[in-house]
């Protein structure tokens, strides 16, 4: 049951902030997309996996996370349906990126 809530919390904070990003309203580059997000058994706290495919705009991005980071989680929390919202961490990486992929890799169950 766990596990299942974990997964369903996981999907619905990956679509709330794809929803973030794509309204138009945020200043960050067209091309950045959460890639996964890794949510605590407790629910307390989710690693977020930002993939970001121009390489040049890795440190903008990470700006714009660290700026904007109480709205997202704002907009997270009225999005979810439940008693406490899970504080976000930040993980951003390039598609050319290896060690992005092996950080996700070993995330996951």
């Amino acid at each position: 049951m766990t596990h299942r809530r974990c997964l369903k919390i996981a999907r619905e904070i990956r679509e709330a902030l794809a929803f973030y990003f794509l309204s138009g309203k945020t200043p960050f580059p067209p091309m950045v997309s959460v890639w996964h997000v890794d949510v605590s058994e407790n629910l307390r706290s989710a690693k977020v996996f930002i993939k970001v495919s121009d390489p040049e705009d890795l440190e903008l991005v990470e700006e714009l996370i660290q700026q904007e980071k109480r709205r997202m989680q704002n907009q997270i929390a009225s999005h979810l349906r439940i008693k406490f919202c899970p504080s976000l961490r930040f993980v951003v990486g390039g598609s050319d990126d290896p060690s992005f992929f092996q950080s996700e890799e070993e995330s996951k169950p």
